[in-house]
């Protein structure tokens, strides 16, 4: 049954206007588009309040924003806490939420807090079994990185490297137990660290891939790593439940963008990016709300 004002037929006609003009429904195709969400924390499906009003996107939803998306190269990418919270993730201990997100094709995640609150080794599980892609590039054992650190996306010239980083508050906001023997390295050298080992590897763009957070009692925050760390050109973060998408100017005269979608999957991010005639992209940001109400957020060069 079809809730809310829109009738059955309505919906279809949208869908359908979708399905043979995708750049008119969608927006124009770019270079690359990334879409990323964050401290999803359970609220996987849609979900409409008493009024019919939508309140959470859901998987399906966002699987058809990204496949009906024009653009020829596209990311998907989490910053953290997507295996804990409501029931249907904490059922089996994160397995369902796993599930889904396999079927989803995530390109990368970040490692939460609360995505060890079953322990580590329930972490690499999930993440073996369902071919799912976490990044930590400053979650250490005493046998090295218990995840990747970075991955690279090549299509044709274009490369993009994309590194994960976990806040040092992990240590407290899961249970000590689950990171017992685990090292959490101080995120802004690890972030230059990362920054180093991707311009060796002649990327285009660095992606950091943060759960870090960005008020105030976040130490050191999403923003002060874009502030600190030069090379870095797109951070999408989670942690502190924020929604922006700000531009972060260093000294060097360098720019990095700071993404965040909030929480509970009340919003999507989108960030486009362009490449400039005679080199350097455009970069700029939506965030597409559960109104269906695109916000345009700040553009810029480099």
């Amino acid at each position: 049954m079809v809730r809310g004002k829109w009738s059955r037929s309505a919906i279809w006609a949208v869908l359908v206007f979708a399905a043979f003009f995708p750049s008119l429904a969608f927006g124009a195709a770019h270079d690359l588009v990334i879409y990323h969400t964050n401290d999803v924390h359970g609220y996987m499906f849609e979900a409409r309040d008493g009024d019919g009003k939508l309140t959470h996107i859901g998987y399906d939803r966002l699987k058809a924003m990204v496949d009906a998306d024009p653009s020829p190269h596209k990311l998907l990418l989490d910053a953290g806490d997507v295996l804990h919270g409501q029931s249907f993730a904490t059922a089996k201990d994160g397995e369902l939420a796993a599930i889904v997100l396999g079927m989803m094709g995530y390109d990368a995640l970040a490692t939460g807090n609360h995505d060890f609150d079953y322990g580590r080794e329930r972490l690499l599980e999930l993440a073996d079994r369902y071919r799912l892609r976490f990044l930590s590039a400053n979650v250490v054992s005493d046998e090295g990185y218990i995840l990747p650190p970075y991955l690279i996306r090549s299509w044709g010239d274009l490369r993009v490297g994309i590194f994960g980083l976990a806040t040092p508050e992990t240590r407290t906001s899961t249970n000590p137990v689950n990171v017992a023997g685990l090292t959490i390295r101080d995120p802004i050298e690890a972030s230059r660290k990362m920054v180093r080992r991707l311009k060796n590897e002649r990327v285009d763009l660095i992606v950091a891939l943060t759960h870090m957070g960005s008020e105030a009692y976040c130490n050191p925050s999403s923003l002060t790593i874009a502030e600190q760390v030069p090379g870095i050109d797109v951070i999408l973060d989670g942690h502190s439940h924020s929604t922006l998408a700000t531009r972060v100017k260093r000294s060097d005269s360098s720019e990095a963008l700071v993404a965040s979608t909030g929480a509970f999957f009340e919003n999507v991010g989108k960030v486009m990016i362009d490449r400039k005639r005679g080199g350097g992209f455009i970069i700029s940001a939506s965030s597409l709300r559960v109104t269906l109400i695109v916000i345009r957020l700040p553009t810029f060069t480099f």
